[in-house]
């Protein structure tokens, strides 16, 4: 798009020419922050987060003429001087598009807001489970992002519950439709670095930095970004590292009672799922017990024991604090990790479920009694349905 851009500004400007774009991104802010970025922000971009064009593959250039006949498609740069100067098919000479049968009116399906979207996805619920086996895929894809962005609102305290649907939605429309790119793309985000075929958003931070020291001040982003969106692809593992573990004797208070709420999402890879999983853990403090972290008394972790045949990137991470101080006491807190398949598995492998550890300081009750609590849990790797990390009782 930079590309297309600086090529064809002059004309713009001559009046000979209009350009607009259409982007299949989730975030549209981040998008106005990249157009801002790269100096572009005088050209009209609109966004298609919900894939009403129904693509399966970007970047696509059509050159339309005035009579709105498509005379290029993904041309060369020397082409557009030609389709300049040619005059414009006559009206009505070329047949038009069929309209597709996945199509449905999407007028107000899709409102911003919280009572909107939830509506929105009752509706494509409704839809996906009469529509066609071919083209239901991209109602369960429209049903992920709108789960994304009422995860995303503003203004409101969101249930994580919404993200892990949302990521369940769209495998189900990978399954569908394995060759989508767009859809497979979209769980890559969010997925293991084995899977990745390049950074997503590691360009915001330079971004916002170079637009500083142009004395600009960057676009905001609604949504933070996850390590996942940031993560380099791994293509090399690196070995494990052993760490102190923090109750070898299993000493530490039980946090029986939901002090902190707990959980949990598995990403798998988007080709072979037992080859390599992200998984996200959300610990939030419950409000009913009036839980408040308490990091004075020392970092957060989380520590992990994969199936037989799996071997965790980082088998102990420290939990960071929220970066907004207004969030540091009752905020939610996340963390990423990843687990892959050892290559060649052993024959008695078997994808299993993933035991974990979390330790945690928190102050709680009324008379703000402070203590280190331990909670140990489990996920299933081959999560099919969004659900809560399972508690494994104490030993007695």
């Amino acid at each position: 798009m930079p590309g297309w851009h600086a090529n064809t500004k002059k004309f713009v400007e001559d009046g000979k020419l209009l350009v607009l774009g259409i982007a299949p991104e989730q975030h549209g802010d981040r998008m106005a922050l990249f157009l801002q970025w790269k100096g572009m922000e005088d050209m009209t971009v609109m966004l298609d987060s919900y894939n009403l064009l129904g693509l399966k593959a970007v970047p696509i250039t059509l050159l339309i003429d005035e009579s709105g006949v498509v005379q290029h498609r993904n041309p060369k740069l020397n082409q557009l001087d030609e389709f300049l100067a040619a005059p414009p098919a006559e009206v009505g000479s070329a047949p038009r598009a069929p309209r597709p049968s996945s199509w449905v009116d999407h007028k107000d399906l899709f409102p911003p807001r919280q009572a909107g979207l939830s509506l929105a996805i009752g509706k494509l619920e409704s839809i996906a489970r009469t529509a066609n086996q071919k083209v239901k895929g991209i109602f369960h894809f429209q049903r992920g992002v709108a789960y994304r962005k009422l995860f995303d609102l503003e203004g409101i305290e969101t249930d994580p519950g919404e993200f892990a649907k949302a990521v369940a939605a769209w495998r189900k429309a990978l399954e569908l439709d394995p060759s989508n790119y767009i859809w497979r793309r979209r769980l890559q985000q969010y997925g293991p670095r084995l899977d990745k075929p390049y950074p997503f958003y590691d360009w915001v931070e330079t971004a916002r930095r170079e637009l500083r020291e142009r004395g600009v001040e960057p676009h905001p982003l609604r949504a933070a970004l996850t390590g996942a969106e940031v993560a380099q692809p791994l293509r090399n593992p690196e070995g494990a590292v052993e760490f102190p573990h923090p109750d070898p004797k299993g000493k530490l208070f039980r946090d029986v009672v939901n002090t902190v709420h707990c959980s949990a999402l598995v990403v798998p890879h988007t080709v072979d799922p037992g080859k390599a999983v992200r998984i996200f853990v959300a610990l939030t403090p419950n409000p009913v017990r009036h839980a408040k972290w308490n990091d004075e008394a020392g970092t957060s972790t989380i520590r992990l024991y994969p199936p037989k045949g799996w071997h965790a990137s980082r088998p102990v991470i420290a939990i960071p604090p929220p970066k907004r101080e207004a969030e540091r006491e009752t905020g939610r807190r996340t963390v990423e990790f990843e687990l892959r398949r050892q290559d060649p598995p052993p024959p008695e492998q078997h994808d299993g479920e993933i035991a974990f550890q979390v330790f945690y300081n928190v102050c709680h009750g009324e008379d703000r009694v402070c203590q280190f609590m331990r909670r140990d849990l489990t996920v299933p790797l081959a999560l099919e349905n969004p659900s809560p990390p399972e508690e494994i009782p104490p030993p007695k």
